[in-house]
């Protein structure tokens, strides 16, 4: 009989080491899936996000030294329209001596006047479309 209780005895100390070690794999399984998911969530979230927010850095250092050259174009263009209001006094004069739409069918006429006044004949005359559409949208 000391054979069974023995055995009995040995049982009973497997099975209960057995049970003394469940809660330590427990924790290391635990402790094992929580590092898991830290580098999940470091791969999938963090890292991805980092690249994402330093990319949104270099667009907005390049947007806004975009801004400040149409700023400084803008200033431009400000002074030049100071510049084109405070000579508006004299381009009513400048378009008396040159008119913003040369009327080349009143030019060629006096020419041809000109000329036949002075006993010479005009046999032809070619001009450019240039001046045909000269309008300022």
């Amino acid at each position: 009989m000391t054979n069974w209780h023995e055995i009995l005895k040995q049982v009973d100390t497997q099975y209960k080491r057995e049970i003394e070690i469940l809660p330590q794999r427990e924790s290391k399984l635990y402790i094992s899936l929580a590092i898991f998911m830290i580098l999940i969530f470091l791969g999938l979230g963090v890292i991805p996000n980092w690249k994402s927010f330093r990319q949104r850095q270099v667009y907005y250092a390049e947007l806004q030294n975009y801004k400040k050259i149409l700023d400084t174009r803008l200033e431009e263009v400000k002074n030049l329209e100071l510049q084109v209001l405070a000579a508006g006094e004299h381009v009513d004069n400048f378009n008396k001596v040159m008119p913003p739409s040369p009327n080349i069918d009143d030019y060629l006429v006096e020419l041809v006047t000109t000329v036949s006044q002075s006993n010479f004949i005009v046999e032809s005359l070619t001009t450019s479309s240039q001046y045909e559409s000269n309008e300022v949208a």
